[in-house]
C-alpha cells in the first residue's frame, strides 16, 4: 500500500523497508535523503549500527528451549559465513521466488544495498541492542511497557557457541 500511495504521489515523504525502498527508487519515485540501509546513516540516524535482522527472544524462552535457540542461531550464523562468500547473485537464487514477488532485479538490488550492514560473524554490540532498544522504546507496546535492562538481557552468548563450531 505505501509503495503505491507514494507512486501515486499520495505521500510526501516515506520511511521504510526493503524492498519497498528500492522498488520506489528504481521506479524514479523517491530519492533516499537518508539511508539507514549504510553504515554512514545508521551513524547519522542511531549513532551506530541498528541490529534489525536478530532474534528477539523473550529468556523465559531462551531458558526453557534453550537447544532451539542454539539452534536458530547456529542457522543465522552460518548463513552470514556462507553470504560473506557467496555473490549477490548466489544468494537470490537462494531465496524462494515467492519471497521476492517474483522481482529477482529488485530483490537484488535491495540486498546489495544492505550487505554493509551485515554482521560478519553474527556479533552485536551492546551499543547496537541499545540503538534498537531506544527505537523500539518509541513506538513498540510492549517495549514501552516493559522495563527492559540490557546490561541484564543483551548477550551473545548463542552467538559465542555457534562460533565455536562454525568458525
Amino acid at each position: 500500500g505505501a509503495v503505491a500511495a507514494m507512486s501515486k504521489g499520495e505521500l510526501d515523504a516515506i520511511s521504510n523497508l526493503d524492498p519497498a525502498i528500492t522498488r520506489l527508487e528504481s521506479s524514479g519515485d523517491i530519492v533516499a535523503v537518508v539511508d539507514t540501509r549504510t553504515a554512514k546513516d545508521m551513524q547519522t540516524v542511531y549513532g551506530g549500527a541498528y541490529g534489525a535482522g536478530c532474534l528477539y527472544l523473550p529468556i523465559e524462552f531462551t531458558k526453557k528451549y534453550p537447544n532451539t535457540t542454539q539452534a536458530m542461531v547456529n542457522a543465522m550464523v552460518r548463513a552470514l559465513f556462507w553470504i560473506q562468500k557467496a555473490t549477490p547473485d548466489e544468494i537470490v537464487a537462494a531465496v524462494p521466488a515467492e519471497y521476492y514477488a517474483g522481482d529477482k532485479a529488485v530483490y537484488k538490488a535491495a540486498l546489495e544495498k544492505n550487505l554493509e550492514g551485515y554482521s560478519l560473524d553474527g556479533r552485536m554490540t551492546m551499543a547496537g541492542a541499545q540503538n534498537v532498544y531506544k527505537v523500539l522504546k518509541q513506538f513498540e507496546p510492549t517495549v514501552i511497557a516493559a522495563k527492559i535492562d540490557l546490561d541484564k538481557t543483551f548477550d551473545n552468548r548463542f552467538v559465542e557457541q555457534a562460533l565455536k563450531k562454525y568458525k
